[in-house]
Parts: C-alpha cells; structure tokens; sequence
C-alpha cells in the first residue's frame, strides 16, 4: 500500500484567523514599547546634559579656597547673591555682581577680568 495524498481544496485559507483581541494586544504592546524606548531614550539624553553644561567648570571645595586664598594664588572671587546678602556678608576681595544680572548689564561684565585666563570662583 503506498501512500496517499488528498487535494486541498481551493477554498480552504490556511492563513491564520487573528481576532480582534489579539490584534488589539499587539497594537497595546507595540505602544508600550514604543513608549519604552522613548523614555529610556530621554533619561539617557537627560543624563548626558550636565556633563555637556559643564564644559571646562569644575567644583572647589572650602578648605581648597581658603588655601587658595592664604597662598594668594591669582583668581577672580564672584559673589553672585544680592546686594543686601552681600552686605551682611561676604569673603573679603570678592566682588558682588547678584546672579539675575549677569549678562543683563554690560556694565556688570566690565567688573569681570579681561584675561580668560584669569579663573573664576562663584559662589
């Protein structure tokens, strides 16, 4: 006995039914995905720019000052607060140019030192 074969019949599909709800969870998971991706993309993004701020800046501690001040190294001290915070208090020699007038003025820029070599403490 050999072995047999039957005809397929040409109005049969053999393309796999997909119900409404399937298609309606893949659309959801697709989204969510999406979704995903664009977040993890952002926070990526959003870790990366203060690095990208912070450009040739760099953080001093106090007791670093205060030696830089002792040994009278060459540094331009800004105090960006108001004036009348200035004049309650401040470190002697700095000079006071509040912070929401920076670049506003260019009166105030003339305070700044023209070498650019000069380094900049700002606190």
């Amino acid at each position: 006995m050999g072995i047999q074969t039957f005809p397929l019949e040409p109005s049969v599909s053999y393309k796999p039914v997909l119900d409404k709800r399937f298609l309606a969870r893949r659309e959801t998971v697709m989204k969510r995905s999406f979704l995903c991706a664009y977040l993890l993309l952002l926070v990526l993004l959003l870790l990366s720019i203060p690095s990208i701020w912070a450009g040739d800046f760099s953080e001093i501690s106090t007791p670093d000052l205060k030696n830089k001040i002792d040994a009278k190294e060459s540094f331009f001290l800004l105090n960006a607060s108001s004036d009348i915070e200035f004049n309650v208090g401040h470190i002697p020699g700095a000079v006071n140019i509040p912070g929401e007038e920076i670049g506003k003025n260019p009166e105030i820029t003339n305070k700044l030192p023209q070498d650019k070599e000069t380094p900049i403490v700002v606190y």
